[in-house]
């Protein structure tokens, strides 16, 4: 018998890991990026990345939010 395991397994079993080390706090927003996540279509996933990366800097604090809007500009 092999000992094969399903990659897809692990994932599952490692997000549901992750989940559950997330803080109370931030529930809210793991709720809403996986649910753009399920959403996303396999094909044309970029046009979903800019509403990934605005919840996701919505959550830093202001002067990274600021250092990163500054990275941003500089790499256009």
């Amino acid at each position: 018998m092999s000992s094969h395991t399903d990659p897809r397994q692990n994932d599952r079993q490692k997000a549901l890991s992750l989940i559950e080390r997330i803080p109370q706090e931030n529930l809210p927003t793991a709720v809403q990026l996986l649910e753009l996540l399920v959403e996303l279509p396999e094909q044309g996933a970029v046009e979903e990345e800019g509403k990934l990366a605005d919840i996701i800097q919505r959550q830093l604090p202001e002067a990274e939010q600021i250092r990163l809007n500054d990275l941003r500009d500089r790499s256009a």
